[in-house]
């Protein structure tokens, strides 16, 4: 789904829910731990999903265990992200790795994201990158010019999923 169409919406959460149930039912694969990721607009959806889902799993919790409910975490890995009005900041229970670059003008800097962000946010910024450097879909010019890349995209590329990996497996 477009970022647009899950930014302020409820069904957000149940669509990624309706998923999960097609590949583990439908499928027959059994995933035991979701990790969402998303670049640019699409950083804020796929944050949102992860908090809501942690936050509906922990009042679950909460209410099997009564008074001391098992912590409940998520994971969720934002490339280049450029749009965050729905982040519950201080969420410790979702785990976030901002990877930024140092060329990009549609991102804030990660200064200004760590204070939107929970406090536990790692930050690793690639420099010589820019804003299209995730991808393969030549310049962004609106809604305005992105800076330039003066790094080779295949390097920026390996240099981004080796800190996704890391992430992932070392958190």
């Amino acid at each position: 789904l477009p970022p647009k169409k899950l930014l302020g919406t409820s069904d957000a959460l149940n669509t990624v829910v309706k998923i999960g149930f097609e590949i583990t039912s439908l499928l027959g694969i059994q995933v035991g731990e979701w990790i969402m990721m998303g670049h640019g607009d699409g950083s804020s959806a796929a944050l949102d999903i992860v908090q809501s889902a942690a936050k509906e799993r922990m009042a679950k919790a909460k209410a099997a265990a009564a008074a001391t409910p098992r912590i409940v975490s998520a994971r969720c890995v934002l490339w280049a992200p450029s749009l965050f009005h729905k982040v519950r900041h201080g969420d410790e229970s979702v785990s976030v790795k901002v990877i930024a670059v140092s060329n990009d003008t549609h991102c804030e800097s990660p200064t200004k994201m760590a204070s939107k962000l929970p406090p536990s946010t790692q930050f690793y910024n690639i420099e010589g990158a820019n804003h299209s450097s995730f991808a393969h879909y030549g310049p962004v010019t609106f809604p305005r010019k992105d800076g330039m890349r003066t790094k080779a995209l295949d390097d920026i590329q390996k240099e981004c999923l080796k800190e996704t990996l890391s992430f992932i497996f070392n958190s």
